[in-house]
């Protein structure tokens, strides 16, 4: 006899902040658990251990990340807020000192995609914005100082690099992929931690001559970038 299925039921893993919950917690919403995240990740002195509350609650959701057991190896010592490098500049990110000594970083952003993993795209992506990051580096160093082209204010604080539109980044990529006869899937990437690497050394080379060529980047104000209302 098959059963109805019901309408309101959710598929095992998803939306588990409102079923589970954390630490006994539910979250009506995952931008509810988002906010609260990062309200811990905000407020945590930089290269100190979490105490040990703030440990336990993030470890409830950081054992939903896909590499769980990976990552926690030979057990949790603590957990710290470190600076670490991106594409907009430094960001707040999370690493596990193991009770071995050894340490690694872990994303919560993961942690609460479905399955508790990135997508294929999402990880050619930020292979490829690593590989040209050196490019947004040379990018910032000429225009800072120079005028936000949008607002028209000196750019000196608060700035990302943005990729000036019709050339947005997920386009370029896209299109040098499509033009390779690449699905996101058939790009190998190279997972080393705080960064990846696109694992075809001559396609990453492709790739930043490509982006090189017809990449239009610009300093702009973070606000302006964010009110885009997309990752540029």
């Amino acid at each position: 006899m098959t059963t109805p299925k019901s309408r309101n039921r959710t598929p095992p893993g998803e939306k588990w902040w409102a079923i589970e919950g954390v630490c006994g917690k539910t979250y009506r919403t995952k931008g509810e658990l988002v906010e609260a995240i990062r309200a811990l990740n905000n407020k945590a002195e930089l290269n100190e251990p979490l105490c040990t509350l703030d440990r336990e609650w993030l470890i409830d959701i950081l054992k939903h990340h896909h590499d769980w057991a990976a990552k926690r190896g030979a057990g949790v010592k603590h957990i710290e807020v470190r600076m670490n490098p991106s594409h907009t500049g430094s960001t707040r990110g999370l690493w596990i000192v193991r009770l071995d000594g050894s340490e690694v970083d872990i994303s919560w952003v993961v942690a609460l995609k479905p399955g508790g993993r990135s997508s294929a795209k999402d990880n050619v992506c930020a292979a490829a914005r690593r590989e040209v990051f050196e490019q947004v580096l040379a990018t910032r160093a000429a225009q800072t100082g120079d005028a936000c082209p949008i607002c028209g204010e000196p750019l000196l604080l608060k700035t990302h690099v943005d990729h000036a539109a019709p050339f947005t980044f997920d386009n370029l990529i896209t299109t040098f992929l499509a033009g390779m006869g690449l699905a996101w899937g058939d790009v190998g990437v190279d997972d080393f931690g705080v960064y990846s690497m696109l694992s075809d050394r001559a396609l990453a080379e492709q790739w930043k001559d490509y982006h090189a060529r017809y990449a239009v980047m610009r300093l702009i104000h973070k606000h302006e970038n964010l009110s885009l209302g997309r990752q540029v």
